[in-house]
């Protein structure tokens, strides 16, 4: 059975601004997150593990890529005392706990797959308090303050940070599915800092 793709070159017809291409990973988290929840135990093993990596990936790059583009200096102001930046990084601390929990689960016997459910409905919850959160306020918030040009900038950038996921986890078009991921593991990417982060983005494809 075939692994499932993540493309690099997904369609970006009518997207300019970062707000545009944040949305969209939110659409794509919320598809495969679906996905995944409506696999049962009578399920292909292989195909449900292949969806469980594919979604956990997608989320860590999702993680990463939003505290290097929309909240940039989070840390730094949650130190200072900031209490928004302080919720958010306390949001971002539970959902990254529940992601590598589920990353590591798995879902065979009957208490296995049980123990995989509740993960499930637990990251679910965080998920969708960062999706709403985010979009409710956040995005309105960044596109103030940015011209079209930085915007556009930004959501390049955004999307340029798919390349953080494995090869074999996303399928790219010929030429760019060969791009190797610098990270073998998501909680390798979870843990690098801001500055290799950047690093290693300024090396990646762009449209």
């Amino acid at each position: 059975m075939s692994t499932p793709s993540s493309s690099p070159d997904r369609e970006r017809i009518g997207v300019r601004y970062v707000s545009d291409a944040v949305k969209r990973d939110h659409r794509s988290l919320e598809k495969l997150y679906a996905t995944l929840s409506d696999t049962g135990s009578t399920d292909d093993a292989e195909h449900k593990r292949e969806l469980q990596q594919r979604f956990c990936w997608e989320l860590a790059r999702h993680l990463v890529a939003m505290n290097l583009f929309i909240f940039p200096g989070t840390s730094r102001r949650a130190s200072q005392g900031n209490r928004s930046a302080m919720d958010r990084q306390k949001d971002f601390a539970l959902l990254r706990g529940r992601l590598l929990d589920l990353s590591a689960a798995r879902d065979g016997d009957e208490d296995e797959e049980e123990g995989f459910r509740g993960l499930l409905a637990q990251l679910r919850e965080g998920l969708a308090r960062h999706i709403r959160e985010v979009e409710r306020a956040d995005l309105v918030a960044i596109e103030k303050v940015l011209s079209g040009e930085e915007s556009e900038r930004l959501a390049s950038d955004f999307e340029a940070s798919v390349f953080f996921i494995p090869p074999e986890v996303r399928a790219g078009p010929e030429g760019k599915g060969g791009v190797r991921a610098p990270f073998e593991t998501i909680g390798a990417l979870l843990d690098a800092s801001a500055e290799e982060l950047s690093g290693v983005l300024d090396g990646f494809p762009r449209d």
